[in-house]
């Protein structure tokens, strides 16, 4: 007979699974982007002028089309990446709507309908609430993942800015998700919370697509820096070419409890 576990349960073993899971990819930090870094000695938070202004040894593993993409990575007026995916780590370990609960929402239900979903305030929100910790489905139009606003406390939570009301504050973790870090991307697709994406050529289109919306005002509580965000279609081959250099040799890459 099978046994039967509660959705919370459910819920704990996942996270568990996840988290043992992310632990296998400690990053020794030896990429081409950090032999790149090293052998130009280069901080470890360069700048877009430090890029620019001087002469820098590139390698066939860190070339040409790979410095064009960390220039886009590091310009806050064009890729704004660097906004939120900061050096050496590439994550601020924060937390940021990128309007992927939007898409996944829009997909179902039509767009502009996550825009009109009527979502709880400070004041009656029932936090976590199940429903909007779903994935969202033709059956149950209330259901939806609205990401860390189930969890955010409205007291402690050191994201909240002054001098901003419970509402402001709540209305502004919609849909907001925690910052991957972008080391290591070829081993750890599919893409997007929900999985929907399966190669980062296609993540990235998504990505200008979603500032473009984020820029118009129809991105529904967008976070500020991604609407910042000015990327095209010919920006996206540099910009694999970089987040490529992000990634270890996986065989160089030692497991928790590996044998020597």
């Amino acid at each position: 007979m099978t046994a039967r576990i509660d959705a919370g349960r459910a819920m704990d073993l996942v996270a568990k699974a996840i988290a043992e899971f992310c632990r296998t990819f400690k990053t020794p930090r030896d990429s081409a982007y950090d032999r790149f870094m090293a052998a130009n000695g280069l901080e470890q938070k360069p700048s877009l002028d430090m890029l620019s202004n001087q002469t820098l040894k590139l390698t066939p593993e860190f070339d040409r089309r790979a410095l064009e993409g960390m220039k886009i990575f590091f310009n806050t007026e064009r890729g704004n990446c660097v906004a939120c995916h900061a050096p050496p780590l590439f994550t601020d370990n924060s937390f940021h709507n990128k309007g992927t609960s939007q898409r996944e929402y829009d997909r179902i239900h039509g767009e502009g309908t996550f825009s009109a979903l009527s979502i709880p305030n400070a004041l009656d929100a029932k936090r976590p609430a199940q429903k909007f910790r779903e994935a969202p489905s033709s059956y149950k139009p209330g259901d939806v993942d609205l990401g860390h606003w189930n969890f955010v406390d409205l007291k402690t939570s050191t994201m909240r800015r002054s001098g901003e009301s419970n509402d402001q504050f709540l209305e502004r973790m919609i849909a907001t998700f925690k910052t991957p870090t972008l080391r290591n991307l070829k081993y750890t697709f599919p893409y997007f919370h929900d999985g929907s994406i399966n190669t980062l050529e296609d993540t990235l289109s998504e990505m200008v697509r979603l500032s473009e919306l984020a820029r118009a005002g129809r991105l529904r509580s967008a976070d500020v820096e991604f609407a910042k965000v000015r990327l095209n279609q010919t920006d996206i081959p540099p910009l694999l070419a970089f987040l490529d250099s992000l990634n270890d040799e996986l065989k160089k890459m030692k497991r928790p409890g590996a044998r020597e």
